[in-house]
């Protein structure tokens, strides 16, 4: 075919069906309700009373303000969910936002109405949706501190964030099409449909589900404060087009529709509510009044352009359901638009009727658009318009005579006028962004065809009250809907519903005949299962023994295709070898007694057909067993041999057949065993089974207990069913009951318990249709956190965070202060009642200390490095510092010694050499106190431990001294370690080395000994000489720079590493746009090849990251700059080699770096591996000594190196971040002054927009949330300002701090601040409990004192009434964090020191309860011993007397 011909046949109809719809609506918590009210005019706008107003919070105050009007528009039970049929935990449906909640409901919902289900859809399902800002969790979780500080701020943002409404919803349905999230505003919705429509007609989804959900304020009952000349009413009303209009009211709505190519609805038989016949999107531009008007070109293009797209004329469009925002500046131009774009086509006046459901409901935000389609839609349906209420007299400004529309005021029948009736929609968004929607009715259907005389009804839910309740529900439906199609019910009940483990089928025949059974629960007829999750394989049974009446088969003959063709099958084969058609035989009511040969032939032909009948439903044995002449059908379906050669056997026509290793496993007559190959492979096998006439024998009974799942007797009656307990269930019955009636029983009871069934087979020879039937009956409850009243806020600890004006005044420069000595202490005193653990250098400072501490009787215990865990004296041990096993295993031998210390003196970074290789000084430094901290806290003491890191050469105090930046990774666990551990205190103290043996170096010693005993000591400490310093920070001011670009030159050649994202961007940015530069971008990622831009570009999204950073670089070159972007890892010195000398050959000499590379650190300690640790310390440690080594012979006119002030002020979780961090800083200090070096670290205070706060796994508002400096980040242009004045300024490092630094850093080195794990004791702050879940065990209540009290402190936390002593932690909903939680209430419950790793090992009250009460427990185990023989002893003697 060549392209011409291919462009003929191409089918340009771009129809698309609406195939679903569900909703919630002011006054309507569904569809049917809705437009109940719409047809009846009603007005669901909710007034309120002072006495409600005052409940929910509002100021009396307003109550008597005239401007405040008391009036919302407001859906029903937004505080209720079904958290367990989505699998939230309690605490996740608490803090996820109800907009989320309600959405992801009524999806499922959608997609039920529409008749299908995700899981078994074989095509691509998308989302497209959009959804307002999260009130909740700005109103209600907000003001909830102590609840946000104590949950996983991940979660928080999974639930409330906007761009997860629509990818939640797809994850939790398992939904694999595109998955969108639309927000624009108030047409966010109805461009969600048609880009939904788009996704299908490009072949992207198969289904798409499309909508908006908004709730507008909370609390839901509180009015409004009303302002001339903002879009609100200022009486509660909206009067759409009327001359009084005013605005409108702001409400709460959810919409969705269920959409498909029309072409596919109709082929697969959905029900199809209206059509889309087009849709256009566009956007006003910026000709107009200002950013929030609307504009008369916009609209009228978008409506021009959707008409054009749909292929109908103007003058065939008899209703426009309008934007209709009720503001006098709005209607008239929206009437405009229409007018124009009709007058296009038609010159008619007053054809179409026009309204808005505003008038009925209120603006429902980001649902407006959906809920207006929706609306349309169901007038289409109802061939009614239903009123739009409100309207008296026309706005002045409107000339409704001269155009064609009318205002449709009252109930009034849909008229047609030769072609199918059609509408319009629109919905504009502030911001300028239209959307128009063309539908028809939908099309005349082919009627369902003729089906089975009984049918099979399948009823499941997730709990049995469920159950019950979508029994209730469809039987009422039944019976208000008499004229329904009961096989056109039952097809969607399998095809279009989920199949859950509370499963009930029931086999009736009519309608009246089901509703009777499903409110009559007959036990004869209605069957109940509960499946547990296993696997239910089939094993096929067939018998040996023969009918009294073959006829009874024949009504399945005559209903079931696929059992007519294999019956003809056989009967065509048999008649060649026999002249006889075995039919006769079959469907004979002849009471004559057949031959016996023919007998046999009858039963192997019925059990083969109905075998090959299960099978084209999906029922595939896993395994068969045969009886006699069973076995031939066995070996049959087994692939043994053809079924026209088992035929001939039995025919007795020969046995020179072809004989096969069987495909499917049965069981012998012969053996009572598995069947081998070479049995199955032997004629005389066979034939023995013909001539003796073998009998199922009782004793595989054994065998058959090894089998899972179901038997099924495929043929009639046996007695199989005393040989197993397992299911065994028949296909056709011993009785004259209908054949069809019990097979289908039979298939429902093996749907019941777990066989799979293919639908689409069953219903191969039907025309069937899906119907809109109940959807599942969820069972909500109340998850809700009420929004608290602002307190007053008395404490003076707080940091001030307010963000200062004067850029000039966020500058700090770190220096050291001198501290006083500490007061010596009498040797005595310096004595602890542990022993102290010390990790001995190689430079004789850890022996000096060790002499002097066992003067002082101390016990001292003593580690060296070295290759493996070595015992090598009573107390002394060598370790490999790269094994953190060998940590374990130390802190395990102390234990067993009783030497576990409290202090721990690590000297492992006092070295001879300053300059120290950067692997070993990693494993010295970061790691061992990384490893330290896991082994301590993976201990079950109550101790509290203090490390003291000594070392040396790495602090720069006095500015003269060589420095190890090296080390400075140690600085990390340093600050971190406590805010993770509450046992735990973690500091530093840095020396120099005086000379050997003399008094300097035993006043050193002198001075840490005493550093050992101080209670409050500064974190980070330094000894230089006789002098003690601590560190602190002068705030400088940086003015503005006298010259324009300090540093700078024109046509400059920068290399910027993480230059096409955060910081670096921005700094490339400003270098672009001021000295049009010639830029070298290192990053991560490989772009395509400049050539293939164009190509790549038009073939991937806006959201692909590739793209992004293409457009970055267009962007860059645009404002004059010169380019190279090379993907290069930083710590490579070969790839980094490789990038500058291309840069060079291409741009020239370099004359400044910016390292801004890296990557967001984020674990907790205990959690953190080596390898996770080294992916965030690489690029910024490695990367600056690659960087540096490469350039150190071009003089530079900068090196910037982009640190964080995490490195000062370090946090939970950023262990890693804050070591990298950490070194940046000491390598500026240690190259500052070498050979002329313009080397400084900036440690960047958070960014608003850009930077690692933002990249993170948290977004910046929920950092806000934690750390409520975020607000006053710096802004990119602030952050440009910044750097400008850093390079007039040129000096090892500055740190920035949009806020008081000196007051953040008192705070953070205060006693009294709250600790990274103290915020954590109020969990379930509004002490919600929340039903048992359903889990694996039963509920076992609490037996003794200890296990009620660990039960209460778990209720409490996890929020969840009633936790049993074998409930799994789990299971229950706990995770890590919770984990941590709870153990650092339950140490401080009861006086211990339980590792999180504990709750691995004791996941359950039982277990855990012995954890902390071994010893009773073991006596109480035997005192039930104890009594138990005593028992025993008894009852023997009472049998002997």
């Amino acid at each position: 075919m060549n392209d011409f011909q291919e462009f003929d046949n191409f089918d340009d109809r771009d129809e698309i069906a609406i195939i679903g719809i569900t909703g919630r609506f002011p006054g309507a918590n569904n569809v049917d309700k809705f437009w109940e009210n719409l047809r009846d005019g009603v007005e669901s706008i909710s007034r309120f009373t002072d006495e409600e107003l005052l409940a929910a919070g509002v100021d009396t105050a307003l109550l008597s303000n005239p401007n405040y009007v008391k009036a919302g528009s407001i859906i029903e039970g937004i505080e209720l969910f079904d958290a367990a049929f989505f699998g939230y935990t309690p605490r996740e449906a608490e803090i996820t936002d109800p907009q989320h909640r309600i959405f992801l409901e009524s999806a499922w919902e959608a997609l039920e109405s529409a008749g299908y289900d995700s899981e078994f859809y074989q095509g691509k399902i998308g989302v497209f949706a959009g959804v307002t800002n999260s009130n909740y969790l700005f109103t209600n979780l907000a003001s909830n501190k102590e609840l946000i500080e104590s949950v996983d701020a991940l979660n928080i943002f999974i639930g409330n964030e906007k761009d997860n409404l629509s990818t939640q919803t797809s994850y939790k349905l398992n939904l694999t099409g595109p998955s969108i999230n639309i927000q624009n505003n108030c047409s966010t919705s109805l461009i969600a449909v048609h880009l939904a429509c788009q996704s299908l007609l490009n072949g992207e989804s198969d289904i798409a589900l499309a909508g908006g959900v908004s709730i507008a304020k909370l609390p839901q009952k509180s009015g409004y404060y009303y302002q001339e000349g903002v879009l609100h009413s200022p009486d509660g009303h909206c009067r759409t087009f009327d001359a009084n209009a005013k605005g409108t009211v702001f409400g709460d709505g959810l919409g969705i529709v269920v959409l498909k190519r029309l072409e596919d609805a109709i082929a697969d038989g959905d029900l199809i509510h209206a059509v889309i016949k087009g849709s256009a999107i566009n956007n006003d531009g910026s000709l107009k009044v200002g950013f929030t008007a609307p504009s008369v070109r916009g609209q009228r293009e978008v409506i021009a352009e959707a008409l054009a797209l749909a292929g109908v004329e103007a003058d065939t469009i008899s209703y426009v359901e309008a934007h209709g925002t009720a503001t006098p500046l709005g209607d008239p131009i929206e009437i405009k638009a229409l007018t124009q774009a009709f007058n296009a086509t038609t010159n008619g006046k007053n054809f179409c009727a026009i309204g808005s459901v505003k008038t009925n409901i209120g603006h429902l935000d980001t649902a407006a658009g959906v809920t207006g389609l929706i609306k349309t839609v169901l007038a289409l349906k109802h061939q009614q318009i239903p009123p739009s209420l409100h309207f008296e007299k026309a706005n002045p400004e409107i000339d409704f005579a001269n155009s064609p529309f009318y205002v449709n005021t009252k109930l009034s029948e849909w008229q047609t006028k030769g072609f199918p009736r059609r509408a319009g929609v629109s919905s504009f968004g502030v911001g300028g962004t239209n959307a128009h929607v063309i539908l028809e009715e939908a099309p005349v259907i082919e009627e369902s065809s003729a089906s089975r005389p009984w049918q099979l009804i399948l009823l499941s839910a997730k709990t049995s009250t469920a159950l019950e309740t979508a029994t209730a529900n469809l039987a009422a439906h039944l019976q208000q809907n008499p004229d329904i199609n009961l096989a056109d019910v039952t097809y969607t009940l399998k095809v279009g519903r989920r199949a859950f483990e509370h499963r009930r089928m029931v086999v009736c025949q009519d309608l009246d005949d089901a509703v009777k059974l499903l409110q009559n629960h007959d036990q004869e007829r209605v069957f109940d299962y509960h499946l547990q999750p296993t696997r239910c394989p089939v094993t096929f049974v067939f018998s040996a023994e023969k009918s009294q009446n073959y006829n009874i088969t024949k009504e399945l003959y005559e209903v079931e295709a696929t059992y007519r063709k294999y019956v003809d099958n056989c009967a065509e084969i048999l008649q060649s070898y026999i002249g006889f058609d075995i039919r006769n035989l079959l469907f004979c009511n002849s009471d004559k007694v057949a031959a016996a040969n023919l007998n046999q032939l009858a039963l192997f032909v019925i059990e083969y057909s109905l075998a090959e009948l299960f099978m084209s439903w999906g029922i595939l044995p896993e395994a068969m067993i045969g009886e006699g002449i069973g076995e031939y059908v066995a070996g049959a379906i087994a692939g043994v041999f053809s079924l026209k050669d088992a035929l001939k056997i039995l025919a007795n026509k020969g046995t020179q057949v072809k004989l096969n290793p069987p495909r499917i496993r049965f069981i012998s007559n012969v053996t009572n065993s598995w069947i081998t190959d070479a049995q199955a492979t032997n004629p005389n096998y066979w034939n023995q089974i013909l001539q003796q006439n073998l009998k199922l024998s009782d004793s595989i009974s054994q065998l058959l207990e090894q089998f899972e799942g179901v038997f099924l007797e495929v043929g009639f009656r046996q007695n199989f069913s005393k040989l197993t307990k397992k299911h065994v269930l028949t296909a056709l019955p011993e009785n004259q009951q209908s054949a069809v009636s019990f097979l289908l029983q039979t298939l429902g009871k093996l749907w019941l318990f777990g066989v799979n069934i293919n639908w689409s087979e069953f219903y191969s020879e039907e025309q069937r249709h899906r119907l809109p039937l109940p959807t599942y009956p969820f069972e909500r409850q109340r998850y809700w956190i009420d929004a608290k009243k602002p307190e007053p806020d008395n404490n003076n600890n707080l940091v001030s965070l307010v963000k200062k004006t004067d850029i000039a005044d966020w500058f700090y420069i770190p220096y050291w202060k001198p501290s006083l000595p500490s007061v010596k202490l009498d040797s005595q005193e310096l004595v602890t009642e542990n022993c102290i653990l010390v990790f001995l250098d190689e430079c004789g400072l850890g022996i000096n200390l060790i002499k002097q501490l066992e003067t002082q009787k101390q016990d001292v215990v003593t580690v060296q490095l070295g290759d493996s865990f070595t015992k090598i004296g009573n107390f002394e041990y060598i370790i490999n510092p790269e094994n953190h096993h060998d940590y374990d295993i130390l802190f395990e031998e102390l234990i067993r010694q009783n030497k576990l210390p409290k202090k721990i003196l690590h000297l492992w970074n006092v070295t001879p050499v300053v300059e120290q290789e950067l692997k070993l000084a990693q494993i010295k430094g970061f790691y061992s106190l990384l490893f330290i901290a896991q082994a301590l806290g993976k201990q079950e003491s109550s101790n509290d431990f203090e490390i003291i890191v000594i070392s040396n050469n790495l602090q720069s105090v006095t500015g003269s001294e060589s420095l190890s930046p090296e080390k400075a990774t140690l600085l990390g666990p340093v600050k971190v370690i406590s805010q993770e551990y509450a046992n735990i205190n973690c500091r530093s103290i840095d020396v120099i080395f005086p000379l050997k043996n003399n008094w300097q170096e035993e006043k050193l010693i002198e001075n840490i000994l005493v550093e050992l005993t101080i209670e409050k000591p500064e974190k980070l400490i330094a000894y230089r000489g006789l002098n003690r310093w601590v560190q602190s920070f002068e705030p400088v001011r940086f003015e503005k720079t006298k010259t324009e670009k300090p540093r700078l030159k024109e046509r400059g050649v920068y290399l910027i590493t993480g230059g096409l994202g955060g910081i670096g961007l921005v700094l490339a940015e400003y270098l672009a746009r001021t000295l049009q530069a010639k830029l070298l971008l290192v990053g991560r990622s490989t772009l395509p090849n400049k050539n293939e831009w164009t190509q790549w570009l038009s073939t991937h999204d806006e959201t692909d990251s590739i793209s992004s950073k293409i457009r970055k670089v267009q962007e860059l070159e645009k404002l004059g700059a010169e380019v190279l972007t090379i993907a290069a890892d930083v710590s490579s010195i070969e790839q980094m080699q490789s990038a500058i000398a291309q840069a060079q050959q291409q741009f020239g000499q370099l004359n400044g770096v910016i390292h801004a590379a890296g990557i967001p650190g984020g674990g907790a300690i205990q959690r953190k591996t080596p390898e996770e640790a080294e992916k965030i310390l690489a690029p910024k440690v490695k990367g600056t000594i690659v960087i540096d080594k490469i350039i150190q012979n071009i003089e530079l006119d900068f090196f910037i190196l982009v640190s964080s002030n995490s490195s000062i002020v370090a946090e939970f979780g950023q262990v890693d971040y804050c070591a990298a961090n950490a070194f940046l800083d000491a390598y500026a200090h240690c190259n500052a002054a070498k050979q002329n070096r313009l080397i400084t670290s900036i440690n960047w205070d958070t960014w608003q927009e850009v930077g690692m706060a933002v990249n993170t796994q948290l977004p910046e508002r929920l950092q806000e949330l934690r750390r409520e400096n975020l607000q006053q980040g710096i802004l990119p242009h602030e952050g440009v300002d910044v750097f400008q004045r850093i390079l007039d300024n040129i000096m090892p490092q500055v740190v920035i701090s949009t806020s008081d630094l000196l007051e953040v850093f008192k705070h953070y080195n205060s006693e009294n601040k709250t600790s990274g794990l103290d915020f954590l004791e109020t969990v379930n702050s509004a002490k919600l409990k929340y039903p048992r879940p359903q889990l694996s065990n039963d509920y076992v209540a609490p037996r003794n004192q200890n296990e009620q009290k660990l039960v209460d402190i778990w209720q409490e936390v996890i929020g969840i009434e009633k936790i049993g002593i074998y409930d799994n932690f789990f299971e229950l909903g706990g995770d890590s964090l919770i984990g941590i939680q709870l153990t650092n209430i339950l140490n401080k419950q009861f006086n211990a020191n339980l590792s999180v790793a504990k709750l691995y090992e004791c996941p359950n009250i039982n277990s855990m309860a012995k954890t902390f009460n071994p010893i009773e427990e073991s006596d109480k185990n035997s005192f039930e011993q104890r009594l138990n023989r005593g028992q025993r002893r008894r009852q023997i003697k009472m049998q002997t007397h």
